[in-house]
C-alpha cells in the first residue's frame, strides 16, 4: 500500500489533529488471527508509523499492524526466524475509535508473543519502546501534525499466568512489575496506559489428562486478569477499555483467537477509550 506523505491527507475536524498510540504486550497484542477476515481501517481513519523499517513516512494501517516491525531488541519471530503476527485488534482499534472521535490514531508497533513482565521491565526492551515512541512524535511534529494525545495500549499476561500456576510468581509480583511497565511508559510521555484484559487458559485444546491441573490453569490466568482490573480501578491514568475474558469460544488453541474475537475487542477498546476522551 501507498504511503501516506502529505499530512493534509488526515481528513478531521481540526486539520492534520492525530492521537498517538503505542500498541504493547504479548501475542494477542501481536495477533494470531487471521488477517483476511480483519476489520478493515478506512483511509483517512488510522495509520503506522514504522519506526523500524521506514521512519520517513506514515502508512496506511493494514493487518496484520507492524508486520515487519522487528528488531534485534523487540520482534515477533518464530524459531524459524519469520514474524508470527498473523492478524490483531489493532485495526479495528483505529476504525472504531475515529467512527466516536474523528481523529485518527498513529500506531507504533512494539509486541512480542511469550514474553513476561520481567522481558517488559528491563531497560534494553523498554528503552526501543521508548525510542520507537519518541521517533513516532518527532516525525509528527516536524511534519505538521498537531498531537493532541500520547498514550499506549496493553495486553500482557498470559506467561506471567504460566508461572503463577506453576508456583514460580506471585500475583503481587506480577502486579508489582506491570505498575513498573506503566511508569516507566509515563514518564516517558505517555498520558494513559489502556489495558486489554487477558483471557483465559483453555483447556479444551490442553495435552494435560489432568482436569483439576487444568481448572487451576485457568485459575491463574483469572487471576491475573483480575490484577489488571484491580490496577485499573486503583491507578490513575491507566483504564480497563476491553476484555478477551468473554471470548474462550473464539479460541484456537490454549491461548490465541480467531480474527473475530480481536475484531470485537479491538472494536470495544476503540470506543471506550474515544468515550474517555470524548468525555473531557
Amino acid at each position: 500500500m501507498d504511503p501516506i506523505i502529505e499530512p493534509q491527507y488526515i481528513d478531521n475536524a481540526e486539520l492534520n489533529t492525530v492521537d498517538l498510540a503505542i500498541f504493547m504486550g504479548q501475542s494477542n497484542m501481536a495477533g494470531r488471527g487471521e488477517a483476511a477476515d480483519a476489520t478493515l481501517c478506512q483511509e483517512g481513519h488510522g495509520y503506522e508509523f514504522r519506526a523500524v523499517t521506514d521512519p520517513t513516512m506514515l502508512y496506511a494501517v493494514t493487518e496484520p499492524f507492524g508486520a515487519n516491525e522487528d528488531n534485534s531488541v523487540v520482534n515477533d519471530y518464530g524459531s524459524n526466524g519469520v514474524t508470527r503476527r498473523s492478524g490483531d485488534m489493532v485495526s479495528s482499534l483505529m476504525e472504531s475509535y475515529y467512527l466516536q472521535t474523528k481523529v485518527p490514531i498513529v500506531g507504533v508497533c512494539c509486541s512480542r508473543g511469550g514474553t513476561s513482565t520481567s522481558y517488559w521491565t528491563g531497560d534494553t526492551v523498554l528503552n526501543e519502546a521508548i525510542s520507537r515512541l519518541t521517533a513516532a512524535k518527532t516525525y509528527l511534529q516536524e511534519n505538521g501534525y498537531n498531537v493532541r494525545h500520547v498514550f499506549m495500549v496493553w495486553c500482557q499476561g498470559e506467561s506471567d499466568a504460566d508461572s503463577v500456576y506453576s508456583g514460580s510468581l506471585s500475583t503481587d509480583t506480577y502486579k508489582s512489575r506491570t505498575l513498573s511497565i506503566f511508569n516507566k511508559m509515563m514518564s516517558a510521555g505517555v498520558e494513559k496506559v489502556f489495558i486489554v484484559q487477558t483471557g483465559h487458559y483453555n483447556y479444551e485444546y490442553s495435552p494435560s489428562s489432568d482436569t483439576n491441573s487444568d481448572l487451576k490453569h485457568d485459575e491463574a490466568y483469572v487471576a491475573v486478569a483480575n490484577v489488571q482490573a484491580e490496577i485499573a480501578e486503583s491507578t490513575d491514568n491507566i483504564e480497563l477499555v476491553a476484555s478477551f475474558q468473554g471470548y474462550k469460544a473464539y479460541m484456537k488453541d490454549c491461548y490465541h483467537f480467531h480474527q473475530a474475537a480481536y475484531n470485537e475487542v479491538g472494536a470495544s477498546a476503540g470506543a471506550a477509550i474515544a468515550g474517555i476522551y470524548n468525555s473531557k
